[in-house]
């Protein structure tokens, strides 16, 4: 009786595979006549064991990193950083090779442009070392016309447009290199349409 107990607590206590190993080497001793004298029959209690039942691990989130807002001077700051800076006369030399490119220069104004409804929406221009070489720049829409004047030295930040032909008011055709202004610095005035 005391074999029989022991067995059943060392049952008790190992894994399934261990348990039934024993139980059929008890079964095999048993049938064979093995075992303690006097042949007793020996029996083997299984228990059954609980299993785990693996719980889904849920799938990770992308966390969304907040894109940091860049203010009106920031965004001032970079373009002017990312500019070439070149002449009047170099515009002027060859329109088309600054075409797309983003450029600063120098300027003072020479007469504004007007559209055909006689709003004014640009200025000629011409480069402070020389006179003879005049563009087009189109003004921004943030352009505040009144504090610019005739004569007065600029700096203007923009994206070179290439070359324009047109008319002159003598009728005569005419092609200059255009500029699209972006942020205008008025050094006379000390007008700026940059934030």
């Amino acid at each position: 009786m005391e074999q029989r107990q022991s067995w059943q607590r060392c049952l008790r206590h190992r894994p399934l595979k261990l348990q039934l190993m024993a139980a059929g080497l008890a079964l095999l001793l048993t049938a064979c006549g093995g075992g303690s004298k006097g042949s007793r029959a020996l029996t083997a209690t299984i228990a059954p064991t609980a299993t785990t039942i693996p719980t889904p691990t849920p799938a990770p989130t992308a966390t969304m990193t907040p894109t940091p807002t860049l203010s009106p001077a920031q965004i001032a700051a970079r373009f002017k950083a990312s500019t070439q800076q070149v002449t009047v006369a170099d515009i002027a030399k060859d329109p088309n090779f600054y075409q797309g490119a983003n450029i600063q220069f120098g300027a003072i104004i020479l007469n504004f442009v007007q559209d055909s409804s006689g709003d004014t929406v640009g200025a000629n221009v011409y480069d402070p070392n020389d006179e003879t070489s005049v563009i087009q720049i189109v003004f921004s829409p943030l352009l505040d016309i009144t504090q610019i004047n005739r004569g007065d030295v600029i700096n203007v930040w923009r994206q070179g447009l290439g070359a324009a032909s047109g008319q002159n008011a003598f009728g005569a055709n005419i092609t200059e290199g255009v500029v699209q202004e972006f942020y205008l610095h008025d050094e006379t005035t000390g007008y700026s349409d940059a934030p």
